[in-house]
């Protein structure tokens, strides 16, 4: 067995012959779980006859813990009581996570019987907290009761009772919003803030309670989650948002969440809906809409050399349908979003209301968030190439042959910049294109950024409809949308820009699907 720790000066020593300790019970009696000596950080196993094994080894709190492993296996972390903490399965072979305090913890792996596997991780220290400004007329008296009375109970039990964030008046328009941790912690960050950042909740007088505060619209729908502990790295800014992703939870004080069914408080995300946010149609499911039904399929890319899911959405007694009256609308990110919209109510109501006629919807899923980062962007034109030269032509064979006018290319973020330049790049195919928080601020290598804002104001107009949706908290994604909706009216293209009180989340981009499908497919929208 070869093993593998980290020194202060982050050289990497292997060793062989790693010492396994005691061999306690893991979840059950038959399964003796491996203890790894301190300090290793790789180790090379297999799993049981009936494809289990337990690994356990010390964590210290707020560390962040890095690693991969070599199999298909999944992978969850527990206490030593066999308490389960969460899933670090789940992207591809990676897992990021933070340690919520000091002691021994227990890595089950579940695979194939027999099957060979290396896991390995590494060991990053908790951050520090920073000072704070108080606009929240309920912390104001707070801090000044903390000057003669340290108990905090009665502000958390009035915080229990009404779920967080705290929300109170602050004008016609706005409202103050805080959010709200109750604890002692080395530091908390909101992932995904309402500035567009990943913004540090502020420490209040030396107590338990952990806080910040915006001034939002009264229309603001928004989710968020909290990011306890966050280690300290030196890594460049992408490496510093995993070590937020690590600890990133659904807010404990706050009753809604989505979605519902995420498997532990890791994979769940908090929302707020304020009153006047806009209502999003079609979300719920409807007794007297007819149903669609979803099928599953494989594509294979020639182009792009790699094989991915498809699931197709056919709208109800679709074969009653005249062939020239269906639509189409093709999606990234199809598990992204089956899991966290309600994007099949939103299908089925939008026809049962003839709000757009009879639709297919292809989703197409996205391999692993390396694959997206490289096929998404326009670094070439092979994501392009495929979409008309291979897929088109496979959705023949699968009966799919609707009239160009009638077709939409949708996604979100780096979703939205690739179906705006397949758009481009082919308008005889794509001539419709749904983009919800497209990432316009993207360019390649020594470039400024913006790149495909530039390739639009450089050529002629093409014969492309938008529907462009951008949130008020998307930072300097929310100015390039802004700049590519400008080039776009001067132009003299069609389309219709829209800001929302929002983030970069899928609670908002649900309901701009279907405000996006019916300005593109409705004639009389």
């Amino acid at each position: 067995m070869i093993g593998k720790f980290l020194v202060p000066n982050n050289k990497q020593f292997w060793l062989r012959g790693i010492v396994l300790l005691a061999l306690p019970l893991c979840g059950n009696a038959n399964l003796p779980c491996l203890s790894l000596a301190p300090g290793i950080t790789t180790t090379s196993q297999q799993l049981d006859a009936s494809g289990k094994l337990c690994l356990q080894t010390f964590f210290k709190q707020g560390d962040l813990i890095e690693g991969n492993y070599t199999s298909l296996a999944k992978l969850d972390l527990v206490t030593v009581d066999h308490q389960y903490i969460r899933q670090l399965s789940g992207n591809g072979n990676e897992f990021i996570f933070t340690v919520p305090q000091s002691d021994n913890y227990q890595l089950i792996m579940n695979g194939q019987p027999n099957q060979s596997f290396t896991l390995t991780w590494q060991t990053t220290p908790a951050n520090t907290p920073k000072a704070y400004k108080l606009i929240s007329p309920e912390l104001i008296k707070l801090e000044q009761t903390l000057l003669t009375n340290k108990d905090t109970s009665v502000f958390w039990h009035k915080i229990a009772e009404q779920g967080t964030p705290l929300i109170e008046p602050y004008d016609e328009n706005n409202v103050i919003m805080t959010f709200l941790w109750r604890g002692e912690l080395n530091n908390i960050k909101i992932f995904g803030s309402p500035t567009g950042d990943h913004d540090d909740l502020y420490h209040l007088a030396n107590s338990d309670v952990w806080f910040r505060s915006y001034i939002v619209p009264k229309t603001t729908r928004y989710s968020y989650q909290l990011a306890p502990n966050i280690p300290i790295t030196a890594k460049p800014i992408a490496q510093q948002r995993h070590a937020i992703v690590a600890t990133a939870q659904q807010d404990p004080l706050n009753p809604h969440f989505y979605p519902s069914d995420g498997v532990d408080k890791f994979h769940r995300e908090s929302y707020v809906e304020l009153a006047d946010a806009p209502v999003q149609f079609g979300i719920k499911a409807e007794i007297n809409s007819p149903k669609g039904s979803l099928t599953q399929h494989k594509f294979k890319s020639h182009i792009l050399n790699n094989e991915r899911g498809i699931t197709i959405y056919w709208p109800a007694n679709i074969k009653a349908l005249p062939p020239d009256d269906l639509n189409l609308v093709i999606l990234f990110d199809s598990r992204q979003y089956q899991q966290k919209t309600a994007i099949i109510n939103i299908m089925n109501n939008l026809i049962a209301h003839k709000k757009i006629t009879p639709t297919i919807l292809v989703m197409l899923d996205t391999l692993d968030s390396q694959t997206r980062s490289q096929e998404l962007p326009p670094y070439s034109t092979k994501l392009a190439d495929c979409l008309a030269t291979e897929l088109l032509p496979w959705l023949k064979h699968q009966h799919i042959d609707v009239k160009p006018n009638n077709t939409v290319i949708a996604g979100s973020s780096f979703g939205g910049l690739a179906s705006s330049y397949i758009a481009f790049l082919y308008p005889q195919y794509f001539p419709k294109v749904l983009s919800l928080s497209g990432s316009y601020w993207w360019g390649p290598k020594n470039h400024t950024g913006e790149w495909l804002s530039e390739q639009f104001a450089q050529q002629s107009p093409k014969a492309i409809k938008f529907y462009l949706n951008a949130g008020l908290f998307e930072g300097n994604l929310l100015a390039s949308n802004r700049h590519f909706s400008n080039i776009l009216r001067a132009k003299g293209y069609t389309y219709f820009y829209h800001e929302t009180a929002s983030g970069h989340d899928y609670l908002h981009w649900q309901g701009e699907f279907a405000e996006g499908l019916q300005y593109l497919l409705n004639a009389h929208h």
